[in-house]
């Protein structure tokens, strides 16, 4: 859609899921930005200089002046890290530390994705995912006997917002 003088691309996105599958995280960011086009009846593609697919006589979401990307990118702390350490670190509130082992920042650090100019805020709070539904305590701590038949899964942000802009 058009603000004032600027288009605007708004991408709710539910990326692939699971602590290990960050490859198919930054597929399917990937795919959303080189092959989704806002064209009908498109069936037409094109490759980049790089190789990559792209939209041909269509627009897609990184043509447009604005672009927030949001929703659940799944992306979780890096595999690497063992469940105890995660839950030991968010006890510990050492938010600075989680946010370095956080496979989004990571990734966007080595230039795997979201590498279009897309800002996020900085991660200043605890991760939000996973939290027993209808409480303020993570699965993991709950009491043992409510932990019974459930996943217990590792702290995570998982739920993201991240834009980028030009001048127009």
């Amino acid at each position: 859609f058009r603000l004032a003088d600027s288009s605007v691309c708004v991408v709710g996105a539910h990326l692939s899921a699971h602590r290990g599958d960050v490859a198919g995280r930054n597929a399917d960011y990937h795919a959303i930005c080189e092959r989704d086009c806002f064209r009908r009846g498109l069936g037409a593609w094109t490759r980049t200089a790089e190789g990559r697919h792209a939209c041909r006589d269509a627009f897609g979401a990184l043509d447009h002046d604005v672009v927030l990307f949001l929703g659940d990118l799944n992306y979780r702390i890096i595999a690497s890290v063992d469940d105890e350490e995660v839950f030991d670190l968010v006890r510990d509130g050492e938010i600075d530390r989680l946010a370095k082992l956080d496979q989004l920042n990571v990734a966007r650090a080595k230039g795997d994705v979201f590498e279009h100019g897309f800002i996020e805020a900085p991660l200043t709070f605890a991760p939000t995912y996973k939290y027993a539904t209808g409480s303020k305590f993570y699965d993991f701590e709950l009491p043992e006997a409510e932990q019974a038949g459930r996943k217990i899964r590792c702290p995570a942000w998982c739920d993201r917002v991240l834009w980028r802009g030009r001048a127009t």
